[in-house]
């Protein structure tokens, strides 16, 4: 090989070897919500992917954390999947702990509503975490021609079914929130070193049953007072030297209840409401936080029917069946902040089915 051609393969060679390294990083974490499934995959932390599918309706969740081949942002803004000329677009800027992002939005809907979010983390200048978050339901579901379920293990002839509409505005709000609690869990970590060198501020929570804003605003004001404060240096500064400027205290969130102990009867059925406020205690203001995330885990004698709206959960809860148990406890989760929270409830089973043999 002639010297200069030599010369020109080490320099490609030496190229790509720090485009490779310029581009490599981790992803860790990511708490998954009880629904969902998948997680980093083994051996290739550069990837994480998590779903969550229903048949009835039709419904979609995904979340896939790809490398981006290192590029500027006007290459990635030029080099979008395509999609229909009905489609609603829209850029985005915005914060995911210490990195910019650039969310890319495509909405659009015919007999199925479909969302989807382009998220670039710019992890350094030309190095970008491509998160991409799919969400879809369709407007309609099948039942009986009588309206009542379908039976499990079933498939009903055509002429035995028939369509009713699908509320998939709340359907897919709630995966928009599931999915934003995912991507708040990741951590991604560049060439080795954790991301950014600020420490995230510790968030609080607090729990209030029942009562108005008032009672969730004192609630949070009391979390606030109660969070440790920074330790203080061990030599006082010099007069000379400024001190740093004071930061007002982080948000605190609340998770409010309608009550923290149930009667659950056969029927009619009892009914658990929860909701999420988040209160800056500098100036006692709040607001709910439309994107949280609300579960509820609960025990196998209790029967639970879930309808979730922007950052509130309803739930009614009757007796699956016959059970010798007088009481148990009822598990309320909630999301924000990239934070978890949880509370309990207390049930008791007043209306127990028992089986009398003559």
């Amino acid at each position: 090989m002639k010297p200069w051609r030599r010369i020109l393969a080490v320099i490609l060679l030496l190229t790509l070897a720090v485009a490779a390294q310029d581009g490599d990083f981790e992803v860790r974490g990511g708490a998954l919500p009880s629904t969902w499934t998948g997680g980093p995959e083994r051996g290739a932390s550069r990837r994480f992917e998590a779903h969550r599918r229903e048949d009835n309706p039709s419904l979609w969740g995904q979340v896939d954390v790809l490398t981006q081949t290192p590029s500027t942002l006007e290459q990635l803004k030029a080099n979008q999947s395509p999609h229909s000329d009905s489609a609603e677009t829209s850029w985005e800027t915005g914060r995911l702990h210490n990195y910019a992002t650039y969310t890319y939005h495509v909405r659009e809907s015919s007999d199925i509503l479909i969302e989807r979010d382009e998220v670039y983390v710019a992890l350094s200048e030309r190095v970008w975490a491509h998160v991409t978050l799919d969400r879809s339901c369709s407007l309609t579901r099948a039942v009986m021609q009588d309206g009542s379920e379908i039976p499990p293990d079933t498939v009903p002839m055509v002429y035995e079914r028939k369509f009713i509409p699908v509320d998939a505005e709340a359907q897919v709000s709630q995966l928009r929130s599931e999915e934003d609690a995912i991507l708040q869990s990741l951590e991604f970590v560049l060439d080795g070193s954790p991301p950014g060198s600020e420490e995230l501020p510790e968030i609080p929570w607090a729990t209030v049953v029942g009562g108005g804003v008032a009672v969730v605003v004192a609630a949070a004001l009391a979390a606030a007072a109660r969070k440790k404060p920074p330790a203080r240096p061990s030599r006082p500064e010099p007069e000379k030297e400024k001190s740093p400027k004071r930061q007002d205290p982080s948000p605190v969130y609340v998770l409010q209840l309608n009550a923290d102990r149930l009667e659950v009867p056969v029927s009619p059925p009892a009914s658990l409401v929860a909701r999420v406020w988040q209160v800056e205690p500098a100036t006692g203001t709040y607001r709910p936080v439309p994107d949280a995330v609300l579960e509820v885990i609960a025990p196998q004698e209790v029967q639970v029917a879930t309808h979730p709206s922007p950052g509130t959960l309803t739930c009614e809860l009757v007796l699956a069946g016959p059970t010798d148990l007088e009481s148990a406890n009822l598990t309320v989760q909630a999301r924000a902040g990239g934070s978890l929270h949880e509370a309990q409830v207390r049930l008791h089973l007043a209306g127990q089915v028992t089986m009398e043999f003559f």
